[in-house]
């Protein structure tokens, strides 16, 4: 009963099983082909006579968990008119290989689901280098026949490949909830030149791109597709108003000569940070209490609330424009370096701001594909070779996951 069991769960066509051991870490199937030997391939003549049986040990599928191993019994035939020999092939099983197709199949599969290839080979019993390769075959194909549908709106952010010393330029489409391509470095040339590929009608059909304030980004957009809008990502820029914030504390207790108050002002950095309608009274009351004591740092709070509630009570691009330029003018107004700077270097970027409005797009998408990219990193122990990095990305990220309404 056992032995039917695993003959059928086996389903080899053209192999029959002759006998089964099972031990305890493994099962062995020997297995034999009842096919004929077929029209020699030299001469053409149809008879042919068994020469020698050479027996090959090939990895299969497990059965119950159990690695299986299939011993083939196969058969050498030689031609009877021109002495031509040949040996008997099966379509699962490729010439000379120690597996067969679906196991390999089966590791491509768990590589990609479990992602770290050392505890995937440690589990099938096969080398790092076996489940790498299953990887490889299955991502090289995969690459090769994707055809990405056409985006309307794409999104761009970096990735480092090696953190502090080489990037690489991701590039998504956040409708649909997927990773388009990757490529190497983060530079101008690299990026313009992926989107100078592109065939017209994506072009044609391309609305808006959405990225941080990078230079060679835009510089890159700007090139290749000018008559696209560019967003300015919100989270970008509201991280950059925090930014001056926090200089401006740390400036200010830097100039504090008492222990406490250096402390005090240490303490509140998170604090001056969060959103003004999160806070707890105790906490308000906590800002009210530094902002008494320093004046300047309280003008700042004030700043960078100002500022996010343009992204939170501006319904409509005018009405963000309008409050936009009279917060240039008030941060500029503040004295303030931090935040004289930071309305000096915003005020270009004034367009790419206000197509938030018009879209309603952020690059938060992107970011949480840098978080899943950190992962494949962490679980790959590093991936150094980009062509690898671009595949996993690619297998990993690459599917579109929603649909964009018509």
């Amino acid at each position: 009963m056992r032995d039917e069991a695993i003959n059928a769960t086996l389903d080899l066509g053209g192999l029959e099983v002759e006998a089964i051991s099972v031990g305890d870490d493994t099962i062995e199937v020997v297995v034999v082909s009842r096919l004929e030997a077929g029209s020699c391939k030299r001469c053409g003549g149809i008879a042919a006579e068994p020469k020698e049986r050479p027996q090959v040990l090939v990895r299969d599928l497990p059965i119950s968990g159990r690695p299986v191993m299939l011993r083939w019994i196969k058969r050498r035939w030689r031609c009877r008119y021109c002495s031509a020999t040949w040996t008997e092939t099966h379509p699962e099983i490729p010439a000379r290989a120690r597996m067969t197709r679906r196991f390999r199949a089966h590791l491509a599969t768990r590589s990609i689901a479990e992602r770290n290839f050392s505890q995937v080979a440690a589990a099938e019993g096969v080398s790092y280098d076996t489940v790498s390769r299953a990887h490889r075959t299955r991502a090289e194909l995969f690459v090769k026949d994707r055809r990405p549908p056409a985006p309307r709106i794409i999104a761009i952010d970096e990735a480092a490949v090696r953190k502090g010393h080489s990037y690489c330029t991701v590039i998504s489409d956040p409708q649909r909830r997927y990773v388009i391509d990757t490529v190497a470095g983060r530079g101008v040339a690299a990026l313009a030149s992926w989107l100078s590929d592109l065939d017209q009608d994506t072009k044609d059909g391309l609305d808006a791109v959405v990225m941080d304030l990078f230079g060679p980004f835009h510089m890159a957009v700007t090139a290749a597709l000018p008559d696209v809008d560019r967003i300015a990502d919100k989270f970008h820029v509201l991280r950059m108003v925090n930014h001056a914030l926090d200089r401006t504390r740390s400036r200010t207790q830097g100039r504090g000569h008492k222990t406490g108050t250096r402390r005090k002002l240490f303490r509140s950095r998170f604090l001056l940070l969060r959103a003004g309608e999160s806070l707890s009274r105790a906490d308000r009351h906590r800002v009210d209490s530094i902002g008494f004591d320093y004046p300047e740092l309280a003008l700042g709070w004030r700043l960078k609330e100002d500022f996010r509630s343009i992204y939170e009570l501006c319904e409509t691009r005018a009405a963000a424009a309008e409050t936009l330029e009279w917060w240039f003018d008030q941060a500029v107004a503040s004295g303030i370096p931090e935040f004289v700077k930071l309305a000096t270097n915003l005020r270009p970027w004034t367009n790419e701001i206000l197509n938030y409005f018009t879209y309603g797009l952020t690059n938060g998408f992107s970011e949480g594909i840098t978080n899943r990219i950190k992962v494949l990193k962490r679980q790959g122990y590093g991936i150094p070779n980009f062509e690898s990095f671009r595949r996993r990305i690619l297998v990993e990220c690459g599917q579109p996951k929603a649909r964009v309404p018509a």
